[in-house]
């Protein structure tokens, strides 16, 4: 596996992209904390679900195979801590229907 794949970059830049997005939005910073979160996590899964299909289509970039395992546990953490924040700051821990 080479550590310096243009998906590593890819992800990396996209990731910022979110993170400077959300710093300039005038919202406090919970919110955007939060929806940092739920939105690097999204687009970590579309690129972890978007690599099989690339893989088939061009058999050249079957190396990339082996990052799909990473990038989607990446995005399950991502998205597992997104959940944990919006039942903490949102519901503080009161998920019984009002």
């Amino acid at each position: 596996m080479n550590k310096s794949s243009p998906l590593f970059i890819f992800i990396g830049l996209a990731v910022s992209a979110i993170a400077l997005y959300e710093a300039l939005l005038p919202i406090p910073a919970a919110i955007a904390f939060v929806r940092f979160l739920g939105l690097s996590a999204f687009i970590l899964l579309c690129v972890s679900l978007c690599i099989g299909p690339i893989v088939v289509l061009r058999p050249k970039l079957a190396h990339m195979i082996e990052l799909r395992q990473g990038v989607g546990l990446f995005a399950f953490f991502l998205m597992v801590a997104h959940l944990l924040l919006v039942i903490v700051l949102y519901y503080n821990w009161q998920i019984a229907p009002m």
